[in-house]
């Protein structure tokens, strides 16, 4: 039943995005319009159009309930399963569109950091190739992991920053690895970028926002049809729009992030790095992020002290994972009791200063 002569065709990603924005602006003048219209009707023909839809009000009905059950049929039909966790997601591209869609955005990435792009031979690549293979050959069974063509990149800038692309290719900063202390941090960092990649997260959040984007279109021609002026529409336009990040788009990226964390930690247990340091390493970042953090709702990401603590949650499982894979015993130091000593040392210096000044010490 699935025979082809020749091969399917598939609407490259590109459009359908640009068709969303063009869709997006379509609803604005067709709410628009209609307000214009229904506003310029004198009232007996307002009257006469309001009698019409309650006499077709069953058709009006039946034909909203075909939109809805088949609305729900496409979202069921696209719901998949995350390796790993198992979770049920909605997916709405096929693989065949999201390599697409992988392949440009890491022509775009090259682009943008080709001139900075450290050459092969340079220390910093041998350091991130034998981190990011010892991973992968600690994760072997994973399937996912044989389905990407894993590469490395090293950016020479001083951002701290790491990601790995949908389709396997890792971009590393120099600013991250400055701040790696160590290559099991590194390690880490690596894991729960890779876990992203291998959890599928970037089909699943394209997907998630193409799907709000149809629920959004009806509501933004609504809006714009019922508001009684074009400046009241636009507050209205972009108040709803801040809703929906508050509560629905934010709130899922910050979901994926800590399920990153958590399958991250797992494939650095099983590649026999020190996962302690992962909590470690976001305890560091919150000290050195101190009051500059964004508050954690109106974030894309949970803040460090979150994921730290969520790590430290899942501290035990995953030092047991190693254990079963044969790997050497942890270090006897634990790096998280380091950084609390530090966190309650910078608290101390903190508390005893103010904003511009500096106290100093009495004379002995």
């Amino acid at each position: 039943a699935g025979f082809r002569t020749t091969p399917p065709r598939y609407i490259h990603p590109a459009f359908l995005l640009i068709a969303k924005q063009l869709t997006k602006g379509l609803a604005v003048l067709t709410g628009r319009g209609f307000r214009k219209w229904w506003r310029s009707l004198p009232q007996d023909r307002k009257a006469y159009f309001v009698a019409v839809a309650k006499r077709n009000r069953v058709k009006i009905a039946v034909t909203c309930s075909v939109f809805v059950a088949a609305g729900s049929i496409y979202y069921v039909s696209h719901i998949q399963e995350t390796p790993i966790t198992h979770r049920r997601r909605f997916v709405a591209f096929t693989t065949e569109q999201f390599r697409k869609i992988s392949d440009f955005e890491f022509q775009m990435q090259y682009e943008m950091f080709k001139d900075h792009l450290l050459p092969s031979f340079h220390p910093a690549y041998a350091r991130v190739t034998r981190v990011a293979n010892q991973l992968l050959r600690g994760n072997h069974d994973v399937d996912r992991i044989h389905d990407m063509s894993w590469s490395v990149s090293v950016v020479k800038m001083p951002l701290q920053n790491a990601f790995v692309l949908p389709s396997g290719q890792i971009f590393v900063f120099q600013g991250m690895l400055d701040l790696c202390e160590n290559n099991d941090q590194l390690g880490n960092v690596l894991a729960h970028e890779m876990a992203h990649c291998i959890l599928g997260h970037g089909a699943e959040q394209v997907s998630y926002a193409h799907l709000l984007d149809l629920i959004i279109i009806v509501f933004l021609a609504a809006i714009w049809a019922v508001m009684p002026t074009d400046a009241i529409a636009v507050f209205a336009h972009w108040f709803f729009h801040r809703v929906i990040d508050v509560l629905l788009q934010l709130p899922y990226s910050r979901k994926l992030e800590l399920e990153a964390d958590e399958v991250g930690l797992q494939l650095a247990a099983k590649a026999c790095f020190d996962v302690r340091e992962s909590s470690a390493f976001w305890s560091k970042m919150s000290l050195m992020a101190q009051e500059q953090q964004p508050v954690e709702f109106l974030s894309t990401h949970p803040n460090h002290e979150h994921r730290s603590e969520h790590l430290d949650n899942l501290m035990n499982e995953a030092l047991q994972i190693r254990r079963q894979c044969g790997c050497a015993e942890v270090p006897h130091k634990d790096p998280r009791t380091l950084l609390s000593a530090l966190k309650k040392e910078l608290e101390l210096h903190r508390n005893d200063q103010l904003a511009g000044v500096v106290i100093l010490q009495k004379p002995k």
